[in-house]
């Protein structure tokens, strides 16, 4: 069907059961102000570190199943979704899953604990994990 105009457009709601990682990057101001104060390309240099580290946070999640759902600035939301079509996980489903969203993390945290980025500014990550 072609669509002739925005009403045509009507939003689609689906609900499912799912595990949510959120991930807000601490530091990540601090490191703005310095590039746009200090570099000629600031804002390009913000722009490939910000890119930088959410590309091995990306990596970490999918590695541990999970799908990025969302970008907002320098925080990210993941989920681990249930495979039931009818909406009644189990508790047991999602505890698995909350399990694993932990595990992934706890691995975020290890791998990207003290992350160095240009002009020797660190980024750390605050996560939270709900079911």
């Amino acid at each position: 069907k072609n669509f002739k105009c925005s009403e045509d457009l009507v939003p689609m709601v689906k609900d499912f059961k799912a595990v949510v990682l959120f991930a807000d990057i601490s530091g990540f101001t601090a490191l703005t102000e310095t590039l746009t104060r200090d570099c000629d390309d600031g804002a390009e240099a913000v722009s490939h570190a910000l890119n930088d580290f959410f590309g091995k946070l990306i990596i970490i999640i999918q590695r541990h199943g999970g799908d990025v759902v969302k970008f907002a600035g320098d925080a990210m939301l993941a989920i681990w979704k249930t495979e039931d079509t009818e909406g009644l996980a189990s508790k047991e489903q999602l505890g698995e899953l909350t399990y694993i969203a932990a595990r992934c993390s706890l691995a975020i945290q290890e791998e990207l604990k003290d992350y160095r980025t240009v002009m020797d500014k660190t980024l750390g990550l605050k996560i939270s994990v709900g079911a």
